[in-house]
């Protein structure tokens, strides 16, 4: 079965005409809200899947193989490589440090910021869904703990849209800041349920 593709289509905050194909449905949304919030001053840049990390090396395993005359070893593959990538490297404005004044709870509160090597602030995030789909949540957890451990960079779990758990209602990163217009009314232009608890960036 073919993956569903995403597919953004706008400008960079270089003014350039970009196209991304994107992961998911949550991140076309994200990539929504990036579009905003630079156009409203709060980022001035972003870079999609900036970098891949390799946490664990491949390692090989050797099979004896017995020629005529001589023996060899050969190499195999025993494990694969395990990289990681995050799926942007944002840079704030000094607007930005106004989302943590308006709103409470663990983001955009919380998000942890880090420095690049030109000691430029910015952080690093991961877009995942409210629902838990083949332990997305575990695997990520154990990708940032060994993303820390290497190289001392801290990924942000953003999860846009609420969810409940155990009758306990979760507000997402939409409902903390905003949500993005596109996002809000879908392709037909109405408003979404799923984000009825949200504004818009105009109501902040």
């Amino acid at each position: 079965m073919e993956k569903k593709k995403y597919i953004w289509e706008g400008s960079d905050p270089s003014g350039n005409r970009t196209t991304l194909e994107l992961d998911s449905k949550e991140e076309l949304h994200f990539q929504y809200w990036l579009e905003e919030a630079v156009k409203n001053g709060y980022v001035h840049d972003w870079k999609y899947h900036p970098i891949k990390w390799e946490l664990t090396p491949v390692k090989y395993w050797y099979k004896k193989k017995q020629l005529k005359t001589k023996a060899k070893l050969e190499t195999r593959v025993l494990l694969r490589a395990h990289t990681y990538e995050p799926d942007w490297k944002i840079y704030p404005t000094k607007k930005f440090s106004e989302l943590r004044k308006l709103f409470t709870g663990e983001l955009p509160k919380d998000i942890v910021m880090m420095y690049d090597d030109q000691a430029e602030q910015c952080f690093y995030v991961d877009v995942k869904g409210s629902y838990n789909q083949n332990d997305a949540w575990r695997r990520f957890e154990i990708d940032r703990k060994m993303v820390y451990d290497k190289f001392d960079v801290y990924v942000n779990k953003i999860i846009p849209e609420s969810w409940t758990t155990q009758n306990k209602h979760n507000a997402g990163f939409f409902e903390k800041t905003w949500c993005p217009k596109k996002a809000f009314f879908g392709k037909r232009g109405k408003a979404i349920s799923k984000y009825n608890m949200c504004k818009l960036i105009t109501e902040l």
